[in-house]
């Protein structure tokens, strides 16, 4: 998917290895010298996201964090807002989204190594995880692992892409990181999302949305998944069981920027469809597409306000149609599954 909206210069850089996934930066610039500086704050901003965010960098603020569990710590403004945010999202979901859920993966997976399923349900804790004691000051009280990439990645997205689109003479910004996208700008584009019963580019999309100045990310299990004692499960678990959901394979969210998209599409994946669709709806501009195992698809109303109305659709929708064989498709399940 391009840009097609009549400004001078188009744009589209792809990079692997970024986070560990893919990157593909598109940009529409009223003059060529702003792509490249578009292009380099893009990547030095998703670089110096990683320095505070990383579970995999030793040096990271978070896992300096988590290296002083029990002692006060001051934390950047970054770090702050995504302790904040992940309690606020554990709260809305009844902890659907849960922060420790990586401890549930690597139980599991001992589980497989060993082949024998696990004879306990492991629930993490509801409580607390950390108490602030200012906007910026915190102490850890979990002695166990955190993993915010169901947040960080998007969030991640989100200020990488209004670092591009602040330079001079850039008109359009779209930053795709794994499959997490943020758009940036004054004309609406196009998203196909992929059919997770058949997860390759010449296949038919189960649905595609326009989307303007907004975020979208698709959380499920299509692309992974692993054996215990002869059974199929999935990577996704639920926190308030600790065991694998089964009864979702998409679970696509629309919403003001990508970090909300993300969290929520994670959620979304644990909860059951009426659940996220009535929780979707009391959140303002939250879209949602969901795709079940027995391959019902649900959506609420705000989703279905994007969809392509081919019947009367402006001009710009008509010619991205028209084009698609030259197009990269951004697809938002392209990605590597979060835990």
């Amino acid at each position: 998917m391009r840009f097609s909206c009549g400004c001078s210069h188009t744009h589209v850089r792809h990079f692997d290895h970024v986070l560990g996934t893919a990157l593909e930066i598109q940009l529409q610039t009223s003059h060529k010298a702003a792509v490249q500086v578009a292009d380099q704050a893009i990547l030095k901003e998703i670089d110096r996201l990683e320095g505070v965010f990383s579970r995999f960098l030793p040096s990271s603020e978070l896992n300096t964090l988590l290296n002083h569990s029990g002692q006060k710590q001051t934390l950047s403004s970054e770090m702050a807002w995504l302790l904040h945010t992940s309690q606020k999202f554990s709260d809305l979901t009844g902890n659907a989204y849960h922060p420790a859920a990586d401890q549930l993966w690597q139980m599991w997976k001992q589980a497989s190594n060993l082949n024998e399923l696990p004879e306990y349900d492991f629930r993490l804790p509801a409580s607390d995880l950390w108490s602030f004691h200012a906007e910026q000051d915190v102490t850890l009280h979990h002695q166990g692992t955190l993993n915010f990439n169901a947040l960080a990645k998007g969030r991640i997205a989100d200020l990488a892409a209004q670092k591009g689109h602040q330079v001079e003479g850039v008109q359009q910004t779209l930053v795709n990181l794994g499959g997490d996208l943020r758009h940036l700008g004054s004309h609406k584009v196009l998203v196909q999302i992929e059919n997770p019963f058949s997860p390759f580019d010449q296949n038919q999309p189960v649905s595609a949305v326009f989307i303007c100045n907004q975020g979208v990310a698709t959380s499920g299990p299509s692309r992974r998944s692993f054996q215990v004692a002869g059974q199929q499960f999935n990577h996704i678990f639920d926190p308030r069981t600790g065991r694998p959901v089964q009864h979702l394979v998409s679970a696509t969210v629309l919403a003001p920027d990508c970090a909300t998209a993300d969290v929520l599409s994670t959620a979304f994946s644990v909860l059951q469809p009426a659940e996220s669709l009535a929780l979707a709806d009391t959140l303002p501009d939250i879209g949602c597409l969901l795709i079940t195992r027995e391959g019902e698809i649900f959506s609420n109303a705000f989703w279905d306000q994007h969809i392509p109305r081919t019947s009367s659709q402006p001009s710009l929708f008509s010619r991205l149609v028209r084009s698609w064989r030259g197009f990269r498709k951004t697809r938002p399940p392209s990605r590597i599954p979060k835990r």
